[in-house]
């Protein structure tokens, strides 16, 4: 092999790296953001998407993938789609609905799937609510 493809391998591998450090690291501080909101209080993928400065995608993809090992302790019904919105019908590994787990936390769900009082429960992530430093703050 040539000196240029070993450097590109090398090259390849070592971002293949950095990228999976990357996506464990937003893994973990999405979930220690969704495991910082207290019972009865709610927030969005879009809020927690803006606070870490990470894809939506990956925080929808992250919390649809609720049903591994440790997501029963992630309170997972407690972020909604838009504006206080369920979106989709969710269900936990017990079979109830996202809509079940909120009216456990004293949080109605009214017509059409959406949150009664979403203003009044909402809670905004920073790193003052959620002890999360954002990976663009911890840089500096």
């Amino acid at each position: 092999m040539s000196m240029m493809m070993l450097d590109a391998r090398a090259s390849l591998f070592g971002n293949a790296l950095a990228i999976k450090a990357t996506y464990t690291r937003m893994n973990a501080d999405v979930l220690a953001v969704v495991r910082s909101i207290p019972a009865g209080r709610l927030t969005t993928v879009d809020a927690i998407s803006t606070f870490l400065g990470v894809p939506v995608r990956h925080v929808t993809f992250l919390l649809a993938r609720r049903f591994d090992a440790d997501r029963e302790s992630v309170p997972w019904h407690r972020v909604l789609a838009h504006r206080g919105a369920l979106g989709r019908v969710l269900y936990n590994a017990a079979g109830r609905s996202q809509a079940d787990l909120l009216a456990d936390d004293g949080v109605t769900v009214g017509y059409r799937g959406r949150v009664a009082e979403f203003n009044a429960r909402y809670f905004e992530p920073s790193t003052e609510t959620t002890g999360v430093v954002p990976a663009v703050l911890r840089r500096s």
